[in-house]
């Protein structure tokens, strides 16, 4: 017996110190594993109708995503709101989703009286923390005839556009409303941006016309610049809508400035002055096709490798080239620039030599061709 008592104390022992020592782990934070949970997400939150006219209706869209930890997220079933919204689709109550997997609900807004009406739907889940999830409706209901201005884009961003070359983006204003919208005059942007074409100020929009504005980013210096211009309406909800302007302007990685600068070995960076000018933008292909050109046939030296011994022949007809180019055209483009004609002669002018350079096996055939056609016309003539 003497034996057994011996191991029933040693047993109770062992047990004593294993509770004590769960205690320890816990005191020192070891805690058990986390369960995987999941997470939902809503997008958006929150809904605004804006402006509806009271005979008809307008839809929007809110996606439902599990974002969680490797578990499944079950949707309940989903509350209805109150008129005049209304849930027309509803792919999410008594699913279960997967993680990263989505769906949809569709919302309706149909206005009765002129005003503005709130409202909210909830969205349960198995998710630990947020449950339910709340969606804010708004609307405004307004009488039929009313105007409804619509701008597209309302932001401008102009990347990387190198100093004393232009971009230009255009802006459609469009009158969605039932009734004339009328425009007033046009607030301008500071420079270095400028509205270059204006076919809005002072006037009046039909239901689904619309009109175009046309914004030019021509940085002189580098840097981040940033502006706006508001388009004012007799919109009756949204009165004036602020277009916001960002952009940036690079200086060439060397060589000369607007004035060609000192080409001493060809080099000028990036600039094209001309093809910029007729373009609008340095990146554009057709110019980017140009400035391929230049880089890899005009300022690249002839590299020749004889046996062991490796020569380098200075392309020293190509890089004269590309330093009269560069001393003498930036006038001429910043001429061609300010004439909308010249800018479209010189680029049907451009046209050939661009895909010239871009195909060269199709203008060799092309020009072979012309050949085969010419030299009999020429000879016949001389007979």
């Amino acid at each position: 017996m003497g034996g057994w008592g011996d191991f029933r104390i040693k047993l109770f022992l062992t047990g004593i110190l294993v509770i004590l020592f769960g205690f320890q782990i816990n005191a020192y934070g070891v805690d058990p594993p986390i369960e995987p949970t999941p997470d939902i997400s809503v997008d958006p939150l929150t809904v605004d109708f804006v402006n509806v006219n009271t005979d008809s209706s307008s839809e929007r869209t809110v996606t439902v995503s599990n974002e969680g930890d490797n578990a499944e997220l079950i949707i309940g079933t989903i509350t209805d709101p109150q008129a005049p919204f209304s849930i027309v689709t509803d792919n999410c109550s008594g699913q279960s989703l997967a993680l990263s997997a989505s769906c949809t609900i569709t919302v309706s807004f149909s206005p009765t009286a002129e005003n503005t009406f709130n409202d909210t739907f909830d969205i349960p889940s198995n998710d630990p923390d947020k449950n339910p999830v709340t969606v804010t409706l708004t609307g405004t209901g307004t009488l039929p005839g009313s105007p409804d201005i619509s701008v597209i884009p309302t932001t401008l961003s102009f990347s990387d556009i190198l100093v004393g070359a232009t971009a230009d983006q255009t802006i459609t204003a469009k009158n969605e409303g039932s009734d004339n919208l009328t425009i007033s005059s046009i607030t301008s942007p500071s420079a270095p941006f400028s509205i270059i074409t204006d076919t809005c100020s002072e006037q009046t929009l039909a239901p689904t016309e619309s009109c175009t504005i046309e914004v030019r980013f021509a940085p002189t210096t580098s840097g981040d610049f940033n502006s706006s211009f508001d388009i004012p309406s007799d919109d009756p909800d949204e009165s004036t809508v602020t277009i916001t302007l960002s952009g940036t302007g690079v200086a060439a990685d060397s060589g000369g400035g607007s004035d060609g600068g000192d080409t001493d070995d060809g080099g000028s960076g990036d600039f094209c002055f001309i093809a910029t000018a007729a373009y609008g933008s340095y990146l554009d292909p057709h110019v980017k096709v140009l400035r391929d050109f230049r880089d890899k046939w005009l300022l690249t030296d002839f590299r020749l490798r004889i046996s062991d011994f490796g020569i380098e022949i200075p392309n020293i007809m190509g890089k004269a080239i590309v330093a009269f180019y560069y001393k003498y055209s930036p006038p001429i483009a910043d001429y061609i620039r300010e004439h909308e004609t010249l800018r479209a002669a010189t680029r049907i002018a451009l046209t050939p030599v661009v895909y010239g350079v871009k195909y060269p096996g199709a203008a060799f055939l092309i020009f072979i061709g012309i050949g085969i056609i010419a030299v009999p016309l020429v000879l016949k003539g001389r007979r």
